[in-house]
């Protein structure tokens, strides 16, 4: 989301002490909009790749942030916006994103569904490598949170 009105916009933020006090990266940042939203009538370039060793570095640190909040922290989203299957469109993203969370074999999934479903697979090889490595950072998320969760029950 980018066209909207800034001044109108409450940011959702979790902050997680083990990422952020050491890194410039904003983890889970979400804006409410209490407005209007616009939206382009082209898609937007996002270049954010410099080769795979960032890939798998941001990614790395992405996964550590996703496994913090759902184990140690407890968190999945913010507080102010609710999740809700017949809500707003935001709202129900949120739910959906809650389902995904809370169901077995998300790498799997995933990887169907941004592949088969959303047509990754129009992208040739690199839609297939894409998907795979998206589908490989769900699955590092669930290792993280296992090992979390056994070094908490050892405390």
């Amino acid at each position: 989301m980018i066209l909207f009105e800034h001044k109108k916009t409450i940011i959702e933020n979790r902050e997680i002490p083990e990422i952020t006090a050491h890194l410039d990266v904003e983890l889970h940042s979400h804006p409410i909009v209490d407005g209007k939203i616009g939206k382009l009538q082209s898609p937007m370039i996002h270049n954010d790749y410099e080769n795979l060793s960032h890939f798998f570095h941001k990614h790395n640190i992405y996964s550590d942030g996703e496994a913090l909040l759902r184990t140690k922290y407890n968190i999945i989203h913010g507080d102010r916006l609710k999740a809700n299957l017949f809500g707003s469109t935001l709202e129900r993203r949120r739910w959906l994103k809650n389902f995904f969370l809370s169901i077995p074999g998300k790498p799997l999934i995933w990887f169907l569904y941004s592949y088969i479903l959303k047509g990754g697979f129009l992208d040739g090889y690199q839609g297939l490598v894409f998907n795979i490595l998206k589908s490989f950072y769900w699955y590092q998320i669930s290792l993280k949170e296992y090992e979390i969760k056994c070094f908490l029950n050892k405390k």
